[in-house]
């Protein structure tokens, strides 16, 4: 079979066959192209959006390693403190431990002291152990014991050193000059009150009950009696006496006292004032 003739119709339609093809040929390339070069730059976008939400993301979290850093440095140092500041506390409570002192009466009886610090700087807490043998009270600084032994009659004082002072009176003497010594009028008159019932009016003043100046077995008279610890002196305070005398609360400086159910105030000079 020969070659179709250019001017024939079976010629045009294989040359617009082949234009065709030529054609979409040529768009099947420039959109393959084009398809390429988008998805080139669509990948480098993407890329470059990815690396800064990363970027972002990182610094964020950057951020909040310091923030938690921070807070974890701030809790040791709190905790640190907290452990250096401990052993402090403690030796505070060492420094303030209460200690005890014994305080032996006449009938081998022990009163047991309970103080905080050492020499001056000893205060007085409280006395345990009180009974019928005896009995303590602490002065209104803590500083200084009284203690009144019933066995004896004996009135004495405990400082912040522990050291003992019997401040009891030996022995009356008249103004005369005539001396009635304690120990043999204790012995000549059974049921004799030299003194009893000591009790603190201030720090250096001292109240108890005694049937001094009078001797004798009979219905004597009881009297209260100062004794100022400066000078050591035992002063009777006359208007104050009756067959029924005891000593009651500390009041506005001063002492209550209570005689044959009348109430007065005792003040450490002596002065009574009625209640």
């Amino acid at each position: 079979m020969g070659k179709p003739s250019i001017f024939s119709r079976e010629y045009e339609r294989k040359m617009k066959r082949r234009r065709n093809t030529i054609i979409f040929s040529i768009i099947i390339i420039l959109l393959v192209s084009v398809g390429v070069i988008f998805n080139t730059k669509a990948i480098k976008f993407l890329s470059y959006a990815k690396n800064s939400i990363t970027s972002i993301f990182a610094k964020d979290k950057n951020k909040e390693a310091d923030k938690n850093s921070t807070k974890e440095d701030t809790t040791k140092q709190e905790s640190n403190s907290a452990e250096t500041n401990q052993p402090t506390t403690t030796n505070k409570e060492e420094a303030v431990q209460e200690k005890s002192m014994d305080i032996k009466l006449s009938n081998g009886e022990v009163l047991k002291a309970i103080y905080e610090g050492d020499g001056s700087n000893r205060v007085y807490k409280f006395v345990s152990g009180s009974s019928n043998a005896g009995n303590a009270e602490i002065n209104p600084s803590s500083k200084l014991i009284l203690v009144m032994d019933n066995l004896t009659q004996d009135i004495k004082t405990y400082n912040t050193d522990g050291k003992e002072t019997v401040i009891t009176k030996p022995e009356y003497v008249t103004s005369k000059g005539e001396s009635f010594p304690k120990d043999k009028m204790l012995s000549t008159y059974s049921g004799y009150v030299w003194c009893k019932d000591a009790r603190f009016i201030d720090d250096s003043h001292i109240a108890y009950l005694s049937q001094l100046p009078y001797f004798g077995t009979g219905e004597l008279d009881t009297y209260v009696w100062i004794i100022d610890l400066g000078t050591g002196e035992h002063k009777a305070v006359w208007n104050l006496k009756g067959k029924n005398v005891s000593l009651g609360n500390l009041k506005d400086g001063g002492i209550q006292v209570a005689i044959d159910n009348n109430t007065s105030l005792l003040m450490p000079d002596g002065n009574v004032t009625p209640q």
